[in-house]
């Protein structure tokens, strides 16, 4: 069985390489190009960052968890942001948000 750590350890280096591109393509102007490059890295992503997330929130919520994931990453691109590993990042930040978001709920039934 393949654990979520050798997928990101297998994938890293792609997602970073479309990262990379994509933050290139984004600094030179050429916006639509970078929208490709980071199309494909979170048509690459999505899938292991929902198991992610669903193991770890409500699964109603893990598709907005991912999608802020990839709002943060893609918001750091387009500020210059150096980002030396992609799928770590992502996978940080998704856990975090699924532990904000069963903490709200814990909140809400306090």
């Amino acid at each position: 069985m393949v654990t979520e750590e050798q997928t990101f350890a297998d994938q890293g280096k792609t997602w970073q390489r479309l990262f990379d591109k994509a933050q290139a393509a984004w600094m030179s102007g050429d916006h639509d190009l970078a929208g490709d490059y980071l199309w494909e890295l979170q048509r690459q992503t999505t899938p292991l960052l929902l198991a992610i997330a669903s193991q770890r929130a409500f699964a109603s919520h893990a598709e907005d968890i991912v999608a802020e994931a990839h709002l943060e990453l893609y918001r750091s691109m387009s500020a210059g942001k150096a980002v030396k590993n992609v799928g770590g990042l992502l996978r940080t930040i998704v856990q975090r948000r699924a532990i904000d978001d069963v903490r709200r709920a814990a909140n809400k039934y306090e």
